[in-house]
């Protein structure tokens, strides 16, 4: 009998200590680029992962919420040096990692918070949406996980319209290319 109260004290000491373990909070800025990606090229844009108090998490997975069919999303920790939006293979420029399994120290604001990079490409053209990503995480004895809104809108145009749109920049800064550029003024208001 003794026992099992004995094991009764020590589960009820157990659930307890889990339920005060807050651990640490996870947070997540980013900065959003904006305009036209020809087919198939990445654009690339910066976020910052970093911890409430400064005690560290792992990361346990990144995933896209509600992204446009069609819409390849690719997550990677910055090595070094910051990013604020890219066009192209970020491999080709930037020093990267896989995000999976980091371990983030530090506030956002801090030189040791974490800089990540989403790269976004489409082999199709169209208006593409990726309203939110979810990051999980390790924290003391749970698994945590924060939801940021993102509204990043993106219009993937075909080789011949990206040319044409670059091609008015000079003319009229911030030029659009019609009907598609509503869609993309509405998507982004939205």
């Amino acid at each position: 009998m003794a026992g099992v109260a004995v094991a009764g004290v020590v589960a009820i000491l157990s659930t307890t200590l889990w339920w005060a373990d807050r651990g640490e909070t996870l947070t997540l800025g980013v900065a959003v680029g904006s305009g036209p990606s020809p087919v198939n090229v990445p654009l690339s844009f910066a976020g910052t992962l970093g911890t409430t108090h400064g005690h560290p998490v792992e990361l346990t997975g990144v995933r896209a919420i509600g992204a446009t069919d069609g819409l390849q999303v690719e997550f990677h920790r910055l090595k070094d040096g910051d990013l604020g939006t890219y066009r192209g293979s970020l491999a080709d420029a930037y020093a990267v990692a896989p995000l999976l399994g980091t371990r983030i120290e530090g506030p956002l604001e801090s030189p040791d918070a974490t800089r990540i990079a989403i790269s976004v490409a489409a082999r199709r053209p169209g208006l593409y949406r990726l309203p939110r990503i979810e990051v999980s995480y390790h924290s003391g004895w749970r698994t945590r996980s924060v939801t940021t809104t993102l509204n990043m809108c993106m219009l993937v145009l075909s080789d011949s319209d990206y040319a044409t749109y670059m091609a008015a920049l000079p003319a009229a800064p911030g030029g659009r290319l019609g009907a598609q550029s509503e869609a993309l003024d509405r998507c982004e208001r939205n």
